[in-house]
Formats: C-alpha cells, structure tokens, sequence
C-alpha cells in the first residue's frame, strides 16, 4: 500500500514538473513572438515616420526662381544736393523654400548700365553719369561689375560679401521677403554702405579732388525692390 501511495506521489510529481516546464517553454515562446512583433511594428512604424519626414523636407527644399521685375536704386548727396539713379542686374541667380528662406542668391550688377535718374536727359546728366563712372569714382572700366553673394538669411538678414571695384567686405543687408512658393517672391530692402571702404571717392584729381569729396556724403543708400517667380 505504501509502495503504490509512493508511486503515485512520483507520477503527480513528474507530471507538475514536466506541465511546468512546458509552461515555461510555451512563455518562453510567447515573449519572443511578443518581442518579435514588436520589433516588427516598431520598425514599420519607423519607416513611415521616415517617409514623411522626407516628404516634409521636399516640400521646403530650395526651389528655382527667375527674376521678372527690378528696382535697383542709388542715392549719393552732399550739401547742397542729392542724386540718384539705376543699376542693372546682368547675372541674378537665387533659390528660395517654401517657407520664404533665401538659401542661394548671386546678383552681379552692371556698373556701365548707372543712370542718373534725377536729372532730365542733357549735358548735365550725361557728365555726371561719365564722372560717375571715371577712375575717379566707379571706374567701371576696369570694374565693369559688383556682386553680392549670399552666405546665410537669418533674422530678416542676408549676410554676404559685397564686392565694388573688386574690393570685397562682409555685409548684412535687411531685406523683407513676402509671397509663397506658387506665385512667387517679393525682396524688398534699403542699406547703406560707405563708398570711401570701397575707394569710390576722386582717385585722380588731385587735391582739388580731395577737397570736393569731402564734400560728398560718405554713405551711399542703396533701395531695392525685387520680384522673382517660378522658372517654368
């Protein structure tokens, strides 16, 4: 009686042990399907958040504008007077994202294309505008174009380099840009910079010349109005 109440202990036992271990296999199995799966939807999950973020970034890359409009204007004055006139872009290049950052701009202007725009046409127009452009002030003979070559546009500023009469100097200039990717862009902006750090001054007169510059206002003001739409 003892012997078989002994066996049977022994059966129950064996039978709880090997339950416990299928127990333990089976949760064993289970948590790595559940890890599996997890991992699985985990990276699913990643792929899509990944393919959206590249498609927000496209829609903010820097896209293709051509320039359809220009306003480029020089005032330079003195006691007694103030001139003015305009400049023309012969290269303009500029790529801005859909949020309205300027990410490239290269503008060369045409120092032969200066016109005085205050004086009716005539024998006085036409001096001032070939003094302007002597050796004494522009020269644009040897200098025939100045540039500006954007580096970064932060907080309503484009920071570049400024180059006249191949001198070239940092400058930040504020420039508001309105409109949208669709129908384009509007730059609109007015700095000043001081002819003398770009040797815009009489170079040949003499001392005569000297004294007629310092008669000359150092800053010259520079407004500008541009207008940049799709390339189609």
């Amino acid at each position: 009686m003892i012997i078989k109440l002994q066996a049977q202990i022994n059966f129950l036992s064996e039978f709880r042990l090997k339950k416990l271990q299928s127990n333990i296999v089976h949760q064993s199995y289970l948590k790595s399907y559940i890890t599996k799966t997890h991992l699985t939807t985990f990276m699913k999950i990643t792929s899509i958040l990944l393919l959206a973020l590249i498609s927000l970034t496209r829609t903010v890359l820097a896209a293709d504008y051509e320039l359809t409009e220009h306003n480029i204007k020089w005032t330079g004055s003195m006691p007694s007077q103030t001139h003015y006139g305009l400049l023309t872009p012969s290269t303009f290049e500029i790529d801005i994202d859909d949020s309205g950052k300027v990410e490239k701009l290269h503008v060369v202007l045409d120092m032969n294309s200066l016109n005085v725009t205050d004086l009716k046409e005539g024998k006085m127009r036409n001096k001032l505008t070939k003094h302007l452009l002597s050796d004494d002030f522009l020269n644009a003979k040897g200098y025939p174009t100045s540039e500006f070559e954007l580096s970064s546009h932060d907080s309503g500023k484009l920071v570049g380099t400024i180059t006249i009469r191949g001198i070239e100097k940092d400058i930040a200039l504020p420039v508001e840009v309105t409109g949208d990717a669709s129908n384009g862009w509007i730059l609109e902006g007015s700095f000043d910079f001081d002819r003398q750090d770009f040797g815009v001054s009489y170079q040949n007169s003499g001392f005569l010349g000297a004294a007629k510059d310092k008669l000359i206002r150092d800053l010259v003001t520079m407004d500008i109005r541009l207008v940049v739409e799709p390339k189609s």
